[in-house]
């Protein structure tokens, strides 16, 4: 019995040593070429990982899609609350627009109005990326 167990003991060291396996990883899709160097590195250093990448441009379902790591564009962590949350770091929202788009736009409701180029599926009245 003895034996058994430090055989057993043994198989999970090496096991443990380097890690192996898949990984389901999301992250926008905006993200992807930012830490690509990342990923790529990443595998080079742990060759027994396989990564399965989804980038998608929508809240993603951690538990219910499987996902083990994911990269998230948010100030605060509104859902998933059992989950653990590390800020990576900040950035910045700026608006930009057409010269002639932004001649038209003299209030709040103007800019709710002009047109707008996004990869969100949430916006309405817009071109879609």
């Amino acid at each position: 019995m003895l034996d058994e167990a430090e055989a057993a003991e043994a198989i999970i060291s090496v096991a443990q040593a380097e890690p192996a396996g898949v990984v389901r990883f999301s992250c926008p899709t905006g993200m992807v070429a930012v830490i690509s160097h990342l990923m790529t590195g990443f595998l080079d250093r742990h060759p027994k990982v396989r990564l399965q990448l989804l980038a998608v441009d929508r809240p993603v379902e951690l538990i219910e899609e499987r996902i083990d790591l994911a990269l998230r564009v948010r100030l605060a962590l509104t859902s998933d609350a059992a989950l653990t949350m590390r800020t990576l770091g900040r950035s910045t929202r700026v608006l930009v627009a057409h010269p002639r788009v932004a001649a038209s736009i003299r209030s709040l409701y103007d800019l709710g109005r002009a047109p707008l180029l996004t990869t969100s599926d949430e916006a309405t009245d817009c071109i879609c990326l």
